[in-house]
């Protein structure tokens, strides 16, 4: 080491002026990354890569749109990437393509793990989704009116009691609305 790495060269003035100068070992500069969670970086991909279905409802989604529900978009929940989650509601929104047709019985053990920690699921085709939006977005409703408890009146509500939470799995038996006829063509 020369003398104007160690400072001895430079003024008292500048070594004051300047503060010590630490080496790369001192661990000045040394600070390592912490490793990226694979899963969050498989739903950020998922993000960005929507199928057309997933863009068509998270329009609907997105922004409080759903009567002020709060929804996340390919959220990690265990070991799992769930498409649509509305927290509050504890409710989860799937949707399947034709590679979920395959898939049964790893969609059943899914659903069942989110079940034990309180979500409810609900699953939608794609070409639900694409053919009819405001049914699916109306049957959304109906799940989260089930799963929610009654809001609160306005004041202290000191003597209210609410109703016990209700069973998970009461979702899955919902059908949709028939589609909404549509308006007229401007062609």
């Amino acid at each position: 080491m020369d003398k104007a790495e160690s400072g001895l060269n430079s003024s008292p003035a500048r070594r004051e002026r300047e503060g010590p100068t630490a080496k790369p070992w001192e661990g000045e500069g040394t600070r390592a990354e912490p490793k990226p969670n694979p899963l969050t970086q498989s739903a950020r991909k998922l993000r960005k890569e929507q199928t057309p279905a997933e863009k068509l409802l998270w329009k609907r989604l997105r922004n409080r749109q759903l009567e002020g529900h709060r929804f996340r978009r390919q959220d990690p929940i265990g070991p799992f990437i769930a498409d649509f989650v509305c927290e509050a509601g504890k409710l989860i929104v799937e949707l399947d393509g034709g590679q979920h047709a395959h898939n049964e019985e790893a969609d059943a053990s899914r659903t069942a793990w989110l079940k034990q920690r309180g979500y409810s699921v609900i699953r939608f085709w794609n070409n639900e989704v694409m053919g009819n939006p405001d049914g699916v977005a109306l049957a959304i409703l109906d799940a989260l009116s089930l799963t929610l408890p009654p809001a609160l009146p306005a004041g202290r509500g000191a003597s209210l009691t609410l109703p016990p939470a209700l069973p998970a799995g009461r979702v899955d038996s919902l059908t949709l609305p028939p589609a909404l006829p549509a308006g007229p063509s401007l062609s």
